[in-house]
């Protein structure tokens, strides 16, 4: 079998595989260069409805991600499983490029497809009286 295969400035490569058999086959596959990606560390006090957006987010050393006005910037492209959680009370929803693509209690888990550049924002509401959320973080994995 050879391989070849080509790369382009973005983290996008496409690999080529022929087969020499009696048959003859070629096959073609996408290798997306995407890694985890998290940031952490929001809060928001005696926030109301409507929603506010979550605030003092910084990269997970860990899992570094670009921060933004407190936007996740996703670095890559692809399906990935987005997870977030936040320790208080009230509801947290998460916005992609604003657009809700999640909203559930304080911890929620959603799949999608993200694009290089996306933002990924937190938001915060009370369901009834101030109400405070710390310890907020928002996690892409690739699916």
């Amino acid at each position: 079998m050879t391989v070849t295969g080509t790369a382009t400035s973005r983290p996008r490569h496409t690999l080529t595989g022929t087969n020499s058999a009696a048959t003859s086959s070629a096959a073609t596959a996408t290798l997306v260069t995407f890694t985890r990606q998290r940031m952490q560390n929001g809060s928001v006090s005696n926030s109301f409805l409507p929603y506010v957006q979550v605030t003092g987010f910084t990269s997970d050393p860990t899992y570094p991600a670009t921060v933004t006005n407190n936007a996740l910037v996703v670095k890559g492209a692809g399906n990935v499983t987005l997870t977030w959680s936040a320790t208080g009370n009230g509801n947290i929803k998460i916005q992609r490029n604003g657009v809700d693509v999640g909203s559930v209690g304080l911890t929620g888990t959603v799949s999608l497809t993200v694009a290089a550049g996306d933002q990924l924002t937190m938001w915060h509401a009370s369901n009834g009286g101030p109400q405070s959320v710390s310890g907020c973080w928002i996690n892409i994995t690739p699916a």
